[in-house]
């Protein structure tokens, strides 16, 4: 059996998603689901429908958001965590085949893994730091621009928004004012800025490059001062950044993830670690192209 773990929204993001369908049983892990696990199986009902896996049979875990960030009973995102950590267990003592590893997802969804390709490949990620919480002091002043992002995790909207990218000026310090898990990280004035998605499959990867709008001090997140129906991207080719994505890939030990890169002369850093990295909001000349790559992985996995 064929099982896909992912998020009930799945529909809007792949078009068309048919041919997945008839290769995977689904399992939306942002909805409720019961587990029933023995020495030699484990069974996963859900929506009326049962699904026995046994050693040898595979999992892919491919989520476009945090099961728990969304869950279907707002009322219990500790029930939506406990579930998934006893699906991961499960896996592991029938001997199911994890592709996409959850665990690893997880490290890159949190920005923790960031940190650990900061120190992996220095100078590649301009300096950076994770905050998970409020913190008892504000983040000491630095003689540089930093930009914050905001708002991974459990999403808590605030005055019914959710808070993005935005830029703390040179010498200024920052106070997190309510808790949000914040990446701060040193500002880096772009000439040019890329989206990578990267899949691996039977060691072999495919990389497809994005060239996207340039942002600025002023508008830290491009997308605030662009509508979709007037945004311009198109795919480029760049050997240099194909194989660096590729390392990252394999350092991430991850089957699916996207990377956002930024050019500034001659050096390219990278910004973010998306292993959610969505492409339903691509115009349609990149957004096939990442479609089809994503599906060719995941037909490949059956």
């Amino acid at each position: 059996m064929n099982l896909l773990c992912t998020n009930s929204d799945i529909e809007e993001h792949m078009d068309p998603f048919a041919p997945i369908a008839k290769k995977f049983e689904i399992l939306y892990l942002d909805q409720p689901y019961d587990l029933l696990i023995a020495s030699s199986e484990f069974q996963v009902s859900q929506n009326g429908r049962t699904f026995r896996l046994q050693e040898g049979d595979r999992v892919v875990f491919f989520l476009f958001r945090a099961p728990l960030e969304r869950p279907a009973d707002l009322a219990d995102p500790v029930g939506c965590i406990e579930s998934l950590q006893l699906l991961k267990e499960a896996c592991s003592i029938v001997g199911v085949i994890e592709h996409n590893r959850i665990e690893n997802w997880e490290r890159a969804y949190s920005k923790s893994a960031l940190i650990r390709l900061a120190k992996r490949f220095p100078g590649l990620v301009p300096p950076v730091v994770v905050l998970d919480g409020t913190y008892c002091e504000t983040v000491r002043k630095r003689d540089v621009d930093r930009i914050v992002k905001s708002g991974y995790g459990i999403r808590r909207p605030v005055e019914g928004l959710y808070p993005k990218a935005s830029l703390i000026p040179a010498n200024e310090e920052f106070t997190a004012s309510r808790r949000y898990r914040y990446v701060i990280q040193d500002y880096v004035n772009p000439e040019r800025e890329l989206r990578v998605y990267v899949t691996r499959r039977a060691g072999r990867y495919e990389v497809t490059i994005i060239n996207t709008p340039v942002a600025s001090g002023d508008c830290p997140d491009w997308r605030e001062n662009t509508q979709m129906e007037d945004l311009v991207c198109f795919p480029v080719e760049d050997s240099g950044l194909r194989d660096r994505s590729v390392q990252l890939c394999a350092e991430l030990d991850l089957e699916y993830v996207c990377f956002d890169f930024l050019q500034k002369g001659e050096n390219t850093y990278l910004l973010d670690v998306n292993p959610h990295g969505s492409w339903e909001w691509l115009p349609a000349n990149c957004r096939n192209k990442v479609n089809d790559q994503v599906e060719a992985w995941l037909l490949s996995l059956t």
